[in-house]
């Protein structure tokens, strides 16, 4: 199958030969000027100049934003392809030997953000909240993952089988199209969330510090 992502390699060389076309095509400009006129500055030079500047300029931003600040869709199914795994938590024994299901820390930086920490069956999760939140009321979601396209009737039959404490891993992949083959996006992961769920409060303790 053809992958897209030539189409922005392509882009990039094209834009890395005009950008080399333009720089020499002002030099030679320039040289030519002050060889024929003896002159070091036209009106007529300085518009070229900038429409080919301009256009350069615009090129490269416009080719950055899609590889590097594209926010894609979760609910485009023309452009991501998504998958939910769904994994039952593991008990830690905390401190008193009360049982939990998530330990959580704070991150010593400006944003202060949240660190949750659970296992499942051999294998150990450290995620923050911006990709993660936890539910522990009757529903089986928290209000931030409902910005992430889980199937609530799914998650309903998944908190009867695992009996309130599992995680719902939801990952989204860029498909292989035009729009993300121009950001080099095709195949890579778009976002990881982790919904956790755990039967009440009760199961979420601190970390104990060292």
């Amino acid at each position: 199958m053809f992958n897209w992502n030539l189409i922005g390699i392509l882009c990039w060389l094209l834009i890395a030969v005009y950008a080399v076309f333009v720089t020499k095509d002002i030099r030679y400009r320039r040289i030519g000027m002050i060889l024929k006129g003896n002159k070091r500055f036209s009106k007529i030079d300085f518009a070229i100049n900038l429409v080919e500047v301009t256009v350069l300029c615009v090129l490269f931003a416009s080719f950055l934003e899609l590889v590097f600040f594209y926010n894609p869709n979760l609910n485009n199914n023309a452009q991501i392809e998504s998958q939910v795994t769904y994994k039952p938590l593991v008990s830690m024994v905390s401190g008193n030997n009360n049982t939990a299901y998530v330990k959580y820390s704070y991150t010593q930086s400006k944003n202060r953000l949240v660190n949750y920490r659970f296992y499942t069956d051999g294998s150990r999760f450290t995620v923050n909240n911006t990709y993660a939140s936890i539910a522990f009321t009757k529903e089986p979601w928290s209000l931030n993952s409902l910005q992430v396209p889980y199937d609530k009737n799914e998650l309903m039959q998944m908190d009867k089988k695992y009996q309130h404490a599992f995680v719902a891993i939801y990952t989204a992949k860029y498909k292989n199209t035009f729009r993300n083959g121009l950001g080099l996006h095709v195949g890579n992961v778009a976002t990881n969330y982790y919904l956790i769920r755990v039967p009440d409060k009760s199961f979420i303790k601190e970390q104990e510090k060292d």
